[in-house]
């Protein structure tokens, strides 16, 4: 599958809204703009939205700097999960963590997104603390 990750900024937030839109199932463990405006965008270190080659928004991911503690979030539509997109973002946003002096990043995930857990395993995330429906994650700069 081909696909274009492009930097975003609050011009984009059309094409935010249609991506969170069409999540489909992975709302269901994306929940990051459930309490948040789509603004919040404007906060971020880095925003990015993924699209195919029909131009459709297919995945997102941030980089959310919030007192002192940078978060990561990623997000692929249903019908484009275990395609490597989640990798492909994964490492555009460690990759621009690792060259701006982010020396660690942190994530929550729910405990029923294996796939999600797998991906953060193998982009160098380790467990930080178990709650009861999630996972803190974080992952020390290289």
């Amino acid at each position: 599958m081909e696909f274009n990750i492009r930097k975003i900024g609050l011009g984009d937030l059309e094409a935010l809204s249609l991506f969170v839109q069409n999540l489909g199932e992975s709302s269901k463990t994306f929940r990051y703009f459930e309490s948040r405006p789509l603004t919040i965008i404007e906060n971020h270190l880095l925003t990015v939205l993924a699209s195919n080659n029909e131009g459709e928004e297919i995945g997102y991911g941030h980089l959310d700097l919030e007192d002192g503690v940078t978060w990561l979030g990623v997000a692929v539509s249903d019908k484009h999960v275990g395609k490597g997109l989640g990798t492909a973002i994964m490492n555009f946003l460690i990759d621009y963590a690792d060259n701006n002096g982010v020396d660690e990043l942190k994530l929550a995930v729910d405990k029923i997104n294996k796939s999600a857990i797998k991906l953060y395993n193998r982009t160098g995330f380790k467990v930080s603390k178990e709650l009861e429906k999630s996972i803190l994650m974080v992952r020390n700069g290289q």
